[in-house]
């Protein structure tokens, strides 16, 4: 049996952590091809369990105002 859910909590830790804010911005910054070097402008929106369509809306940021 495949856990699916494996590779989501590694990303959760790695890019939904507060304290690895760096990191989110670099990946912010790596897929939307911007430059931003802020890392206090991101704000977490992270809802635990909550289901959309089927499937687990897990971690989510804001930066300038985008998601």
């Amino acid at each position: 049996m495949i856990n699916k859910e494996h590779k989501d909590r590694l990303y959760k830790k790695i890019f939904g952590n507060p304290e690895h804010r760096q990191w989110t911005l670099s990946l912010y910054n790596a897929i939307n091809g911007t430059d931003y070097d802020d890392p206090s402008q991101i704000t977490y929106n992270t809802m635990d369990e909550a289901l959309y369509m089927g499937m687990k809306n897990d971690v989510s940021f804001v930066l300038d105002m985008y998601a």
